[in-house]
C-alpha cells in the first residue's frame, strides 16, 4: 500500500483523524487536549493511540515537510454529571516549534479508541472534545533594525530624526519616528511578523523605500538604506527651487 495517499497532512496512514490549521504560523508552546466527553456513556469513545504531527505547510504530497511530536496513548475522558465539569486529559508539549498545522491521527482499530477496552464491540466512532493551543513565554513579535545614512551629512553634529513606515501593496502599517544614534543605526521594537516594503524619509532628503523586508517571529529583520539629501521644499523632490534657496545664502554664517 502506498504511503502517501489520505487527502491531508501526516504521515501515518490508520484511523481517524483531526487537523488543526491556523491562520499563519505560530510558535507552540504546548497543546491541551479535551478528550471526548460529552457524557459517561459516549467517553469510552476517547481517542486512545494516536500520533500528532504539525507542519508548517500542511503538505499532502511531501511527508518530509511533517516532523512526529507524540506517539502513545491519550487519557480516557471523564466527566463528573454532579458537577457537569469536563476535565483536561493530556498536555502535549511541543517546545516552541512554529507551526501552522497539526494533525491528530487514531491507530486502526481496535486501538483508536477505548471502545473496545471497555464495552467489548465494535464501534468505529472516536475523537476528540476539544483542543487548545498556546504559546506562552514566545515572542509573537520581532524587531526591525538598520541603518540609516544621508549623503553629504555628518552625523556627529546633531541628532537625526527619520520617519519609517511599514508597508504592504502600498498602504502603511505604521510609522515610526526614530532617532538614529551616531553611526545611523536605529531599532523598532514589537514588529508583527511578516513581509514589508520600508520606507524611510528624513528632513530634506529624497524618500526611499526598501522592498521585501522579513520580520521574523522572536528575531529581527534589518533594513539598511542611504538617504540622498537636498530637498529642502520636503516635496520629495530635489528642483531648482531647493537649489535657488541654497544659492540665496551661500557664504551665510549661523550664529
Amino acid at each position: 500500500m502506498p504511503s502517501w495517499t489520505i487527502p491531508r497532512g501526516g504521515t501515518v496512514i490508520a484511523g481517524p483523524w483531526a487537523e488543526f490549521a491556523f491562520d499563519q504560523p505560530y510558535p507552540i508552546n504546548k497543546m491541551w487536549i479535551w478528550n471526548l466527553n460529552e457524557h459517561p456513556s459516549i467517553a469510552d469513545m476517547s481517542m486512545k493511540t494516536v500520533t500528532i504531527q504539525y507542519s508548517l505547510t500542511g503538505s499532502t504530497t511531501n511527508p518530509a515537510e511533517w516532523t512526529t511530536i507524540f506517539s502513545g496513548d491519550l487519557t480516557r475522558s471523564y466527566v463528573d454529571m454532579d458537577t457537569q465539569s469536563y476535565d483536561m486529559s493530556d498536555i502535549i508539549g511541543f517546545g516552541g516549534v512554529t507551526a501552522q498545522y497539526v494533525v491528530v491521527t487514531a491507530a486502526v482499530e481496535p486501538d483508536h479508541s477505548y471502545w473496545y477496552v471497555n464495552q467489548g464491540t465494535t464501534n468505529n466512532d472516536t475523537g476528540l472534545g476539544a483542543a487548545r493551543f498556546y504559546s506562552s513565554g514566545y515572542a509573537f513579535t520581532g524587531d526591525l533594525n538598520g541603518n540609516v545614512q544621508i549623503l553629504d551629512y555628518i552625523f556627529a553634529s546633531s541628532p537625526v530624526a527619520v520617519r519609517i513606515e511599514l508597508m504592504q501593496g502600498g498602504s502603511v502599517l505604521r510609522t515610526e519616528n526614530v532617532i538614529l544614534d551616531a553611526n545611523g543605526n536605529y531599532s523598532i521594537a514589537n514588529v508583527s511578523p511578516d513581509t514589508y516594503d520600508v520606507a524611510f524619509k528624513a528632513m530634506s532628503t529624497l524618500r526611499k523605500v526598501v522592498t521585501g523586508v522579513t520580520v521574523p517571529f522572536g528575531g529581527a529583520g534589518t533594513a539598511n538604506v542611504t538617504l540622498i539629501n537636498g530637498d529642502l521644499g520636503g516635496d520629495n523632490q530635489i528642483t531648482n527651487t531647493d537649489i535657488n534657496v541654497v544659492l540665496q545664502h551661500i557664504d551665510t554664517l549661523g550664529d
